[in-house]
């Protein structure tokens, strides 16, 4: 079990939804009445007592919209020969990118910096397996990133940027995770 004030607990649950499977998401994880001083005398009906955490509602929200689980599992950054990921920033130990081939690329990292900005980012190029995203723009549905896109190359290559566990960034989710898809119509 992972404190739900732990800052890497969002991190955990990304790679979880990631992963192949049903995922369990844990009351106190999801609802912070820990910290409101209404663990034990919360009213279920009172929104207010109970605060959701953003991060775990954004993955839940990205996890349904993008349909991870009708994606294949492939990870790029266990990749090997031409097709082996190339940090720009950061590494093989602070950062791992989960592929649902045709839904979403996840970028999960557990390295912590209470940064307002991206530029602490964990940063890696990876080959996708889906040809049908070449020539396309990703958006990160985190929010972490804006609207900033990354572009799927013609041969598959991709930059994955995640931010840091500790950021600041006002108004954006993906504290240690980053959730990258296709550009929803619409939107830029």
């Amino acid at each position: 079990h992972i404190d739900p004030r732990e800052p890497r607990l969002f991190a955990a649950y990304a790679t979880v939804f990631a992963l192949d499977g049903n995922p369990t998401i844990f009351f106190e994880d999801l609802f912070d009445v820990g910290t409101t001083g209404k663990r034990y005398s919360h009213l279920p009906s009172n929104p207010a007592d109970l605060p959701v955490r953003p991060d775990i509602q954004n993955i839940i929200q990205a996890h349904q919209k993008l349909q991870f689980k009708n994606g294949d599992y492939a990870v790029p950054t266990a990749l090997t020969g031409t097709q082996a990921p190339f940090y720009n920033k950061g590494g093989s130990g602070d950062h791992l990118v989960i592929e649902r081939t045709g839904r979403a690329i996840i970028g999960i990292t557990d390295k912590f910096n209470s940064t307002s900005n991206n530029s602490q980012d964990e940063e890696v190029w990876v080959s996708v397996t889906d040809p049908n995203w070449r020539n396309i723009d990703l958006i990160d549905y985190s929010g972490a990133h804006g609207l900033t896109t990354t572009r799927v190359y013609a041969d598959g290559r991709v930059q994955i940027k995640t931010s840091p566990v500790g950021h600041t960034i006002p108004g954006a989710n993906g504290h240690g995770y980053s959730i990258w898809a296709p550009i929803p119509s619409g939107v830029v």
